[in-house]
């Protein structure tokens, strides 16, 4: 199933200065996406009645059944660097041979995203672990290129809460698409009904609670 699909050594060791903040961000993005890819697979819809405890979740996903027909794609693993000579981070979760979620959107990964044979159509939620060029940069790109597809679902955009440096997602997605954004030519996909599906952005705080964005917030 999709031969291209590669994993890429670390990145070079000029990037490995600043751990404990990337431990931050990888445990943020694992239980963002585990939660992610848990409601999409069987695991999340079984047909007891009893509540379901993470623990109990986790336990049924280390059995291998429950990662059977999943795998990631690498679609760039570079940085912000000119001279890097790779894609920025983006990744693919296929579920069933389907591209189910795009985690990072870095420059230069609409691009990959093309050349992969997803299809964005497919796409049932993307994750941004953080804001940063490198890992976000081609949102727009990914919002515009769909005009060209068939999407007529709603998009939710997981990404961080904002703190003294970053904003949160909705007012990055928002200062990006909206009315008064950069690419505004793009706000109806940030208003609803104006446009065949909408952008949902929820952000995440570093304590894992969900905050949806109100849907009248555009």
């Amino acid at each position: 199933m999709h031969a291209h699909r590669t994993t890429t050594q670390s990145h070079s060791q000029k990037r490995l200065f600043r751990p404990q903040r990337n431990r931050v961000l990888n445990n943020l993005l694992v239980t963002t996406l585990c939660s992610a890819v848990l409601s999409f697979s069987s695991v999340a819809y079984s047909d007891t009645s009893d509540v379901r405890t993470p623990e109990s979740i986790l336990n049924e996903v280390t059995k291998a059944q429950a990662c059977h027909d999943v795998s990631v794609q690498v679609l760039g693993s570079g940085g912000p660097e000119l001279d890097d000579g790779r894609t920025s981070s983006a990744y693919i979760v296929w579920v069933d041979d389907s591209a189910r979620i795009l985690v990072d959107a870095g420059s230069g990964s609409s691009v990959q995203f093309g050349a992969s044979g997803a299809i964005f159509d497919d796409i049932q939620a993307m994750v941004l672990s953080h804001l940063h060029t490198d890992h976000a940069a081609d949102v727009p790109s990914f919002i515009k290129g769909s005009f060209f597809t068939a999407r007529n679902s709603d998009l939710p955009i997981f990404g961080p809460q904002g703190n003294d440096v970053m904003p949160d997602t909705s007012t990055y997605l928002k200062t990006l698409l909206g009315s008064h954004g950069a690419y505004r030519y793009l706000s109806s996909y940030t208003k609803e009904g104006q446009d065949d599906y909408t952008i949902r952005p929820t952000s995440v705080s570093l304590s894992g609670v969900l905050r949806p964005s109100p849907r009248n917030r555009h």
